[in-house]
């Protein structure tokens, strides 16, 4: 008896294990697939707003002042404000470049001739390069382009005030952009929101996208054929003892 009662508390733990185990198997896949899916759509309609809304708490859409003289690139500028993986909240220019044109790009992902890369300047001090950053140096950037059609660029704003320069595959500078962002206070959500950032997607808001509950019945599947399997083992050993 007491043997049974073991076997019915393990399996009792083991359909639990099993649950958990496959909503966040879920979740993770949605998320995946949601992500993709904004993705596509953004390239598509050639604006991020939506990829940058579910990737942020609160974001805004910069309109600098560029200097360019040509038209063979589309450029877009947000700042977002979201929360780092040490849970600290920070702000970040995220910068999306597209191609209007038939331009030179790499053709594989690792490129020593690409030059494509973006700068960061306060005046005359270069702040930061992409080419000095362990994240994008031994990477052919404008490859995005061929691989998905974009590329993009992120930076850690500390400064309010300070210039983009973005360049091609060749060294050619696409633009110039000065980016003048609002001084706010990061740990207060009514400044930010004064400040004239948008709300990003609500935790709920992204629950319906992800459309988990559509997928629960996957886990009774699970479950079910776990259970199964359980009790034909349970018949052979239990009876197996008795005999």
């Amino acid at each position: 008896m007491f043997n049974k009662i073991l076997y019915g508390v393990v399996t009792l733990i083991l359909v639990v294990v099993i649950y958990i185990s496959s909503l966040l198997g879920i979740i993770y896949e949605r998320q995946a697939i949601l992500l993709e899916q904004l993705i596509d759509e953004s390239i598509e309609e050639r604006d991020f707003t939506k990829y940058i809304k579910y990737s942020s708490l609160y974001y805004n859409e910069l309109t600098p002042t560029t200097i360019n003289d040509h038209n063979d690139y589309l450029v877009t500028y947000f700042q977002t404000v979201e929360t780092d993986r040490e849970g600290k909240t920070i702000s970040q220019l995220i910068v999306f470049v597209m191609a209007n044109n038939e331009v030179t790009m790499s053709d594989t992902e690792k490129n020593e001739a690409d030059q494509t890369r973006m700068e960061v300047w306060s005046g005359t001090n270069k702040l930061y390069s992409t080419k000095e950053d362990d994240i994008y140096k031994d990477f052919a950037i404008s490859w995005g382009l061929k691989e998905q059609s974009f590329y993009y660029y992120n930076f850690l704003i500390e400064d309010n005030q300070f210039d983009v320069k973005l360049f091609d595959y060749t060294g050619f500078v696409i633009e110039i952009a000065s980016i003048d962002t609002p001084v706010v206070d990061l740990s207060d959500e009514d400044a930010i929101r004064d400040a004239g950032f948008l709300t990003s997607y609500t935790v709920d808001e992204i629950e319906v996208m992800l459309k988990i509950e559509d997928h629960v019945w996957k886990i009774y599947l699970y479950i079910g054929i776990f259970m199964v399997i359980d009790i034909a083992f349970a018949f052979f050993i239990f009876r197996k003892k008795s005999a």
